[in-house]
């Protein structure tokens, strides 16, 4: 059996199970790895076809993340042969090594920046300028673009001041009009679906743009049945940045100044793991909880204290003392 082959039979299979924007992935992963592979036949493809498959992706200039994501696609398929059409293949065991992508820098806002984006926001909705709103409900809740985005009036509890988060709008390819376009499906993951709090001036906010009794069924962002684009969001967002004279942080940033708010006041990180909608706590350990210098000096202090026995005139802590002239 080819590939080609093979692609037709999983896609039939699994278009009913998967949602609109992972089936447009999977036709795009398809779209570009069907030149190399699609007249292939799946029982001679094995770690060593594997690796050659993955080294041409990275001399073309994918970065390790699609290039990983394309394989994984690649072994779905295979999988599938093996199982539900109980097909001969090789081992997909193929221990595939990917180049350490880049760390990813984590910028985000001041806790005074933040207080001068929602002063400012608030300022601009009031004179008519509603295209900054997805600025506005990031920062205070944390939720991703694509998470405003498709939060519909319906999704607002007015009563107990809360917002719950069902969907997502993400931009993919379309292999039927063979363009991209957004598709609103379920949110990233499915820890996703979750419920913020709503803070008061937030609350103003969107009071001020849908008034008493909104249409539920519209979007909340433009206020009306269809989602707007990512790309005027973050063009408007830019734009925002420039008039205001705030740093040139991307508009992810905001849900990362999210983040980091609630870590330095405290917060327990299943809390705001849960907030953001992470799959895992790992994941908001990793990215935005990190020790600083003085916390390592308690925990060293608080570990040797009774070094100090040995010594008389041993510090009472690891701080270094400044030098007097």
């Amino acid at each position: 059996m080819k590939f080609s082959e093979l692609y037709e039979k999983w896609h039939a299979e699994k278009i009913l199970e998967i949602k609109p924007s992972t089936k447009a992935l999977h036709a795009m992963h398809w779209r570009m790895l069907s030149a190399a592979i699609a007249e292939k036949d799946i029982s001679d493809f094995g770690r060593t076809e594997a690796k050659l498959l993955l080294y041409e992706m990275l001399e073309a200039g994918l970065s390790p993340k699609t290039a990983k994501d394309r394989m994984a696609f690649v072994k779905q398929m295979l999988l599938f042969a093996a199982t539900t059409l109980e097909a001969k293949i090789k081992p997909t065991d193929w221990r595939l090594k990917y180049p350490q992508g880049t760390p990813r820098e984590i910028k985000s806002f001041t806790e005074a920046e933040m207080l001068r984006i929602v002063r400012y926001a608030e300022e601009e909705i009031k004179t008519g300028r509603v295209s900054v709103l997805p600025v506005a409900m990031s920062i205070m809740t944390g939720m991703r673009i694509g998470e405003t985005l498709a939060l519909r009036w319906g999704d607002i509890d007015w009563t107990h001041n809360i917002i719950i988060v069902r969907r997502n709008v993400v931009k993919a390819y379309d292999p039927e009009t063979k363009t991209e376009r957004y598709f609103v499906g379920s949110p990233k993951t499915k820890q996703g679906y979750r419920e913020i709090p709503m803070l008061p001036v937030l609350r103003r906010i969107l009071r001020e743009i849908g008034g008493k009794t909104p249409d539920i069924g519209n979007y909340v962002v433009g206020n009306s049945g269809n989602p707007t684009g990512h790309g005027s969001v973050r063009d408007s967002y830019s734009r925002f940045l420039k008039r205001h004279r705030l740093p040139s942080i991307n508009f992810h940033g905001l849900r990362h100044t999210y983040a980091t708010l609630l870590v330095a006041s405290g917060g327990d990180v299943k809390t705001i793991s849960t907030l953001l909608g992470h799959s895992k706590v790992s994941l908001t350990l990793d990215l935005y909880v990190h020790p600083t210098l003085e916390s390592k000096r308690k925990t060293m202090n608080k570990a040797f204290r009774k070094l100090r026995i040995y010594d008389a005139d041993a510090p009472a802590d690891f701080t270094p003392k400044t030098e007097k002239d």
